[in-house]
């Protein structure tokens, strides 16, 4: 995996309401840095790794600990959009595969937030995944994607 990957997400998914961990967020950083915002794909593959070279202040003795805690706790969070009309929740993934003794992980997004992430003509934001890779606030992370 390169260094070069590149976030894409609607802003009105940067600007949805949701709680995740900094784990949890750079989980989900990684997985959509990985995909080709032009396809429909929704199941992505890597390494622990892969999670620790992009993101160097991670213990590599906990990475894999890390990971796996991160995933289960994503699958059951929701994101909630809200316009003029509408107020839509919806899960981030739809299904979590550990490899086991192999170092690798497989989450599958669910089909809602694929519209989000996915043949986007307008109205979003994209940046380097290395440019947050240092981050270690949550908070600092959603802050860099609302100005972005």
């Amino acid at each position: 995996m390169t260094n070069d990957l590149t976030v894409v997400k609607a802003n009105s998914l940067i600007e949805a309401s949701y709680r995740l961990t900094l784990d949890e967020m750079r989980l989900l950083a990684l997985t959509i840095g990985t995909m080709n915002p032009k396809s429909d794909q929704q199941v992505f593959e890597f390494s622990v790794s892969e999670f620790v070279n992009q993101f160097p202040d991670v213990n590599v003795d906990r990475a894999y600990t890390q990971i796996k805690s991160a995933i289960e706790r994503i699958s059951e969070r929701w994101v909630k959009t809200e316009d003029e009309r509408h107020v839509t929740k919806f899960r981030w993934v739809s299904s979590q595969t550990y490899f086991k003794k192999e170092g690798r992980f497989r989450i599958a997004l669910t089909n809602e937030i694929m519209p989000y992430l996915t043949q986007l003509k307008g109205q979003f934001t994209q940046y380097q995944l290395n440019h947050i890779s240092g981050f270690t606030s949550v908070h600092t992370m959603r802050f860099y994607e609302l100005l972005t």
